[in-house]
């Protein structure tokens, strides 16, 4: 990043001294801008100097918006693999970590869903989360317990190519996939 132009940098202290003591802030005007045009950052003080003088700063930002664009060119196919599925209660929240891979040559979209079960193979929470995968991820999901009574449970993770967000067609489809494990809540 070039930087032009010179800065100073005064404590709030010294320039109250400076105030404080009939002498005149710096009279210039300090720019502070990237080569890019990007940030500028100024100040002058006010006609006539001296004490009472008040400086003025100014700010201009420059706001970049940086996104992705998808498209399709020939066949995409798309699914997702599972694996190393771990899931911990840490007070009133349960953790969840799930690798996720995508299989094909698009990336995956979908909706994760997460079922607690008791013992009975009862559900007593569920959950779900949008799903993006364009590589390998080891991703982490936090859920609410809501004082849940101690035991052992089993938790469930479906993951399916839905997305209510996005538009019917958008979402190529995939097989659904699926994994589960035991929990100790205490």
């Amino acid at each position: 990043m070039g930087l032009r132009g010179s800065l100073r940098l005064f404590s709030v202290l010294q320039l109250a001294a400076l105030a404080g003591c009939g002498a005149t802030l710096p009279g210039e005007w300090l720019p502070l801008q990237d080569a890019g045009g990007g940030a500028a950052l100024g100040g002058r003080p006010a006609a006539g100097g001296g004490a009472g003088a008040a400086a003025h700063a100014g700010v201009t930002l420059e706001i970049r918006l940086v996104t992705s664009v998808i498209f399709r060119k020939g066949a995409v196919q798309t699914g997702i693999t599972l694996g190393d599925l771990t899931a911990t209660a840490h007070g009133d929240s349960l953790v969840v970590r799930a690798g996720m891979d995508r299989v094909g040559n698009a990336a995956y979209l979908g909706t994760g869903y997460f079922d607690l079960l008791d013992g009975t193979g009862a559900t007593v929470r569920q959950w779900s989360s949008p799903l993006a995968v364009y590589y390998p991820i080891n991703r982490r999901f936090v859920f609410p317990l809501d004082s849940l009574a101690p035991g052992d449970y089993v938790l469930r993770m479906r993951a399916e190519a839905v997305r209510p967000d996005i538009e019917e067609g958008r979402v190529l489809s995939a097989a659904p996939v699926a994994d589960s494990i035991p929990l100790r809540v205490d």
